[in-house]
């Protein structure tokens, strides 16, 4: 599943921005920046975008996060599949198991019921067929 994020970023210059995440620096060289696997482009061209764009600033051989890449690295954005599960508290635990038994029961109830009617139901032919032979001598 995607996450959307509301920048005008690339999938590459994302990638720059979360090496220094991953690292946990404020400054990479430029060779760590080009050696960044990307699956189409790479080497410095997506820090420089990123320094036309404010995220980065240029110190010489290295670039720096500036206020703006900081930001974006503080959003912590996740699927929303990926939730805990609300916790109930244990009287609603309590009335969904009572819900489910009170169910089971009923079910179980109608099922007696049903398996008692076919046997009088049964029961009632075969005397209706006994009488009839009866009858019939």
């Amino acid at each position: 599943m995607a996450i959307i994020l509301p920048f005008p970023l690339s999938v590459q210059e994302m990638r720059v921005l979360q090496e220094y995440r991953r690292i946990g620096t404020d400054t990479l060289a430029a060779d760590a920046i080009k050696s960044i696997k990307h699956p189409v482009g790479g080497g410095d061209a997506p820090a420089e975008s990123l320094v036309a764009k404010g995220y980065l600033n240029r110190d010489g051989a290295s670039y720096s996060l500036t206020e703006k890449a900081k930001e974006f690295l503080a959003i912590d954005a996740k699927p929303e599949l990926e939730a805990p599960e609300p916790v109930l508290d244990k009287k609603e635990l309590e009335a969904k198991r009572e819900q489910r038994r009170a169910a089971k029961e009923a079910k179980r109830a109608a099922e007696v019921r049903e398996r008692e009617a076919r046997v009088a139901a049964q029961a009632k032919r075969r005397q209706a067929v006994h009488d009839a032979k009866r009858k019939s001598r």
